[in-house]
């Protein structure tokens, strides 16, 4: 166990140093998160909010789209360089159509989230998307050009500079659109840094005939990640667009999305994963050899279910607990993430990573357009009768719903079994203590005082993990993770 860490893989390293660097833009984002519920009233930071609402159904789309495709042609393009400056002129291009759709767009946007006061600052935030979309190319640049430690300096350096440049004028009290237009300097600093990165380290452009080529390439493949990346943010915020519409009131939006959100460094890890899976394996995918990606995703489906379930466990009973430590005022918040909670069960799963491996990117955005039917289908019916909980049931159920689509899809096509998705069935008995796990934290909620029992939780959840780890690795890691239990 201990020579493995030390003499880590190529995989390892980039899923290493990816999930650190977008670990510690989750966890600066939680901190900008727990210090704004505080410092400003339930609707104010319903309406900042309701900004990143905009920028999570344009940039993200966008961004997906570069940095999926950069991760696959750097793989299998004949110059990596080609495919570094290809993604270049598109970012250019996706940034300043993100940042015209809010700028133009902003009575329209206002009107659409129920806020008609933030139609200035729909406009004021139009910069900080612009920009914030093209600097969302840097992590697969830092990867392919071989500068993984570079990536977590450039993380920790532009997270601190856009915490301060969000916060300090909040706390001065600045008025939000003043904010937004500050915000704009940290991604406009990166977006230069990255074309310098990459003049120095890729080079100039020495053949225009030679980019031309890759550009359809680029193109082709990154519209159907663009596709499914749109469909995604339409299916992560749908139930915040069906609670703004159907609740007339920021301070209610406020309440759901505090509770409407994912763990950060769950999130972190997951996508780290994903993406360097595809990267390791995009040139033995094209010719037809899968089985070393299979193997890289059972061994890290099995690994992250002896860590995130005890999790899962712990954050579902102590929800309320969780919610009043950090945010304080929101514990009306917890029901809706519980709810949430169940997506970290999808998370733990990679089909996705197989279909995109293949480069069947189009196909993973029909089976997303078919989850996108299903959440926004029960959202709509369940807000009527469960109130702020039924969006979030719909979107656990799509979510749900997607990722045994794709399993289908692999099985019927490819003839991988879902087993090949799931964990070991050899794991199963060691994931029976979240029972007694389960158990012990009720108790204690129920018998001693509500933050002294979160507390002997956390310490509870943290000794089952250790012990899942070890007794994982004991019982033979690497004959766990490899096995296909056909």
């Amino acid at each position: 166990m201990i020579s493995s860490l030390l003499k880590p893989s190529s995989l390892q390293r980039k899923i290493g140093a990816m999930t650190i660097a977008r670990s510690l833009s989750a966890l600066f984002a939680f901190a900008v998160m727990i210090v704004l519920t505080r410092i400003l009233p339930e609707e104010g930071y319903g309406a900042y909010r309701k900004l990143w609402l905009l920028y999570g159904l344009t940039g993200p789309m966008f961004v997906s789209s570069l940095v999926g495709t950069l991760y696959y042609r750097g793989g299998v393009a004949k110059e990596r360089s080609i495919a570094i400056w290809a993604n270049i002129l598109l970012a250019g291009f996706y940034s300043l159509l993100v940042g015209l759709l809010g700028f133009f767009g902003a009575p329209l946007w206002s009107e659409v989230f129920n806020s008609p006061g933030l139609t200035a600052g729909f406009r004021h935030f139009a910069p900080y998307m612009m920009f914030s979309t093209f600097a969302g190319i840097a992590e697969p640049i830092f990867v392919i050009i071989e500068r993984k430690r570079w990536l977590l300096y450039y993380n920790l350096v532009y997270n601190i500079a856009e915490t301060f440049l969000i916060i300090v004028p909040f706390w001065m009290g600045l008025p939000l659109g003043q904010v937004v237009l500050l915000m704009s300097i940290g991604p406009a600093l990166r977006t230069l840094y990255l074309v310098g990165l990459a003049l120095r380290k890729s080079g100039r452009l020495s053949s225009w005939a030679t980019l031309k080529g890759e550009l359809p390439a680029s193109l082709r493949y990154g519209l159907g990640i663009m596709l499914t990346a749109f469909i995604g943010v339409a299916i992560q915020d749908a139930d915040k667009w069906i609670i703004s519409n159907y609740f007339n009131s920021d301070r209610i939006y406020a309440i759901y999305a505090v509770g409407a959100r994912k763990i950060p460094f769950v999130a972190a890890v997951a996508t780290s994963v994903g993406l360097s899976i595809i990267s390791q394996y995009s040139k033995e995918m094209s010719k037809g050899n899968y089985k070393p990606l299979l193997r890289a995703v059972k061994k890290s489906t099995n690994q992250l279910s002896l860590v995130l379930l005890p999790l899962l466990v712990v954050m579902f009973i102590f929800a309320e607990e969780l919610m009043v430590v950090i945010f304080k005022k929101y514990a009306a918040s917890a029901p809706i993430f519980r709810i949430y909670l169940g997506t970290i069960i999808t998370s733990m799963l990679f089909p996705q990573s197989f279909i995109l491996g293949m480069g069947l990117s189009q196909v993973q955005a029909r089976m997303g357009a078919l989850e996108l039917v299903v959440n926004l289908g029960l959202s709509l019916w369940l807000v009527r009768y469960m109130g702020l909980l039924g969006p979030a049931v719909g979107t656990l159920a799509g979510s749900l719903f997607y990722t045994a689509l794709l399993m289908r899809y692999a099985r019927k096509n490819y003839g991988i079994s879902y087993a090949h998705f799931l964990p070991s069935l050899s794991l199963w008995p060691m994931i029976l203590s979240l029972a007694g796990l389960a158990g012990v934290s009720y108790w204690l909620k129920l018998h001693m005082p509500a933050l002294w029992a979160f507390a002997v939780g956390l310490v509870l959840m943290g000794l089952v993990m250790l012990l899942h780890l070890w007794v994982f690795h004991r019982s033979g890691k690497r004959r766990l993770a490899e096995q296909s239990d056909d």
